[in-house]
């Protein structure tokens, strides 16, 4: 009989607690805050084009994806780096 009563008490009580951690990582929100904080953009910063992120595997002065280029190969079309200067 005691069986019945302690898991209906102990799912109230698991879903009272959950509560209470919703609740609390609510409270932590920040309101009414500006979402800038920091200086805009600048106004001189060049538009990318099509043609720029196509062509960018050869541009040696912009490295415009994550990884170089749409291959993702990693490779630095520039002159800094060659068999000299890397040990």
């Amino acid at each position: 009989m005691a069986s019945n009563f302690v898991r209906p008490l102990g799912s109230i009580a698991s879903l009272v607690l959950a509560c209470g951690f919703v609740a609390s990582a609510a409270a932590q929100e920040v309101t009414g805050s500006a979402t800038t904080t920091t200086r805009p953009m600048s106004a001189s910063l060049a538009n990318v084009t099509q043609a720029m992120l196509d062509g960018a595997g050869s541009d040696s002065k912009n490295w415009l994806h994550s990884n170089g280029s749409y291959e993702q190969t990693r490779y630095y079309a520039g002159k800094q780096i060659n068999a000299g200067n890397v040990g």
